[in-house]
């Protein structure tokens, strides 16, 4: 009957409810009711109810349907079919707990709820009982049937709202509580210590320390590389490439081509001469490079004439930052290569023509302590201020803890009071209230009236302690409140669990036992 309604309905509604259903699929684990039977003709067994093969494929030739007219394809390997025995199987649960409980609805209530189906109704929003005969009959199904079957789903529906506790909020008094605790304030004295200067000359040993402790993170020189490159002018190109065209060359494509133009020629020979020339140099450089001749001497073998640059402690920032093309070329395929290797003919984004050689390589090693000494005080001191104001913010809080009286400890401990009233608790995503850090402001409210939250941090290495001096709770009343959004999720959790033991419980009491066959269907015609 199920299928029938579902068959009958094509609203938004009812999609909607099938996509969750795939979504939800899991809440309630059907692994655990479903014990698998090898072979057998049937999908499952519920008790004495059994699900042929035949409604298994059609409730899911239907779900698939379904899911495709949402754009929904491609669900993962036996998704589909879990969640069609899933369907059915909680069908027949629900039906077994009917009978067991011996529910049923009224005529009455039965007309009115058919009465008010769209599918049954004319243009003007009536109950058209020749449209109501028209899609019985169209569906095959009698009158007597119908009634009998949708008794029974408003029966199955009746105990599923009755299981759905989704919608379960807390008491009015927890929510009264929730909202007394999120609305209320506290006063409090900000007691801030600030960082001493700790850099001294008698900590030169402990500077000494922090820099061995430190070198090969925070204080190391970068890998450098010494390259030697050459530069090709598009002079010397176009010179080699013309030498290449030779006078017979030219008779030969002249008789060939039948074209008496020469110069013609001479263009079109060297523009085809070109990759061919390349080819050859590059072969004719690296011939003598293997040699051991040096790039200027294998050059000269090769016909051109060209004194190599050299690029001394070079970084690859440097590609990073220059503006340079033949410079960001250069270092880029110079951390290419190992120490004494030289690249292939390479061509740079805006077109020259280059050849690299790593001369050296340098390796990255730490910056002496001399030269790093004033950066390694200025961090070390940092750290130590930081400490020592840790440790009197702490001594501080002993102070209070003695005496509530926090003017006379401020004055004896000389520290700097500022009073913030009315603090709330802290937000995600906003801004630090009255320059209170959002730990504090958060750990206000995990102490009591004349207790201290902290010491916590601030940017500059102080610390900030926060003295509570009142609590302001708001008075609320019932009809005030709303659930917070913890409190909804809680209440879904526990509609979620309810309904899950409620099926266990159920299945229980019918033995429910599935074909292991449907998940690994093969026969082409029930896909």
């Amino acid at each position: 009957m199920l299928d029938t309604m579902r068959t009958l309905s094509k609203s938004i509604v009812s999609k909607l409810l099938m996509l969750l259903l795939v979504v939800s699929f899991g809440v309630w684990g059907v692994g655990d009711i479903l014990k698998s039977s090898a072979g057998g003709s049937y999908a499952a067994k519920v008790g004495s109810a059994t699900i042929s093969m035949g409604e298994y494929q059609h409730q899911r030739q239907l779900l698939q349907r379904q899911l495709e007219s949402m754009g929904i394809k491609g669900l993962p390997p036996g998704k589909l079919e879990m969640t069609t025995i899933r369907q059915l199987v909680t069908q027949k649960l629900t039906l077994l707990a009917i009978e067991d409980m011996g529910l049923f609805v009224n005529d009455e209530t039965i007309a009115k709820s058919i009465a008010a189906m769209p599918e049954f109704q004319d243009e003007h929003g009536k109950f058209s009982k020749a449209r109501y005969d028209f899609i019985l009959q169209k569906q095959r199904l009698s009158e007597a049937a119908f009634l009998n079957d949708y008794k029974r789903d408003m029966a199955g529906k009746f105990l599923s709202d009755s299981l759905n506790m989704s919608d379960a909020i807390a008491p009015n008094s927890i929510l009264t509580l929730e909202a007394t605790g999120a609305g209320e304030t506290r006063d409090v004295v900000l007691l801030t210590i600030p960082a001493a200067d700790a850099a001294d000359s008698g900590n030169e040993e402990a500077f000494k320390t922090y820099y061995e402790a430190h070198k090969q993170m925070d204080y190391m020189r970068p890998e450098t590389r010494n390259l030697d490159y050459v530069v090709l002018t598009d002079e010397q190109v176009k010179a080699l490439v013309s030498k290449s065209v030779t006078d017979e060359m030219l008779n030969q494509a002249a008789t060939e081509r039948k074209n008496s133009n020469k110069a013609a020629l001479r263009a079109q020979l060297e523009k085809e001469q070109r990759d061919d020339v390349m080819h050859e140099l590059s072969n004719t450089v690296e011939d003598e490079l293997a040699a051991g001749k040096t790039i200027g001497e294998a050059f000269t073998k090769a016909g051109l004439r060209t004194e190599p640059h050299t690029m001394a402690a070079a970084t690859t920032e440097m590609s990073k930052t220059s503006s340079d093309d033949i410079t960001k070329t250069v270092v880029e395929q110079g951390f290419g290569l190992s120490e004494g290797e030289i690249s292939h003919l390479i061509t740079s984004k805006k077109g020259t023509l280059l050849m690299v050689s790593a001369k050296k390589v340098n390796a990255a090693s730490p910056k002496p302590y001399e030269e790093v000494k004033a950066d390694v005080k200025a961090h070390l001191s940092k750290e130590l201020a930081a400490d020592a104001a840790r440790a009197r913010a702490q001594g501080v809080k002993e102070a209070l803890a003695k005496s509530a009286n926090w003017q006379q400890v401020a004055s004896e401990q000389k520290v700097s009071t500022r009073v913030v009233s009315h603090v709330g608790r802290a937000i995600e995503g906003h801004a630090p209230l009255n320059g209170i850090p959002p730990s504090l402001q958060q750990a206000i409210f995990e102490h009591n009236v004349n207790e201290t939250a902290g010491p916590m941090p601030l940017s500059n290495g102080d610390q900030v302690l926060a003295f509570i001096t009142a609590s302001h709770v708001p008075q609320i009343s019932a009809g005030e409140v709303r659930p917070s959004k913890e409190i909804t999720q809680m209440g879904k959790q526990l509609g979620q669990n309810v309904e899950a033991h409620a099926y266990q419980a159920f299945s229980e009491k019918h033995h429910v036992e599935m074909n292991p066959a449907i998940m690994h269907p093969t026969n082409p015609s029930e896909e």
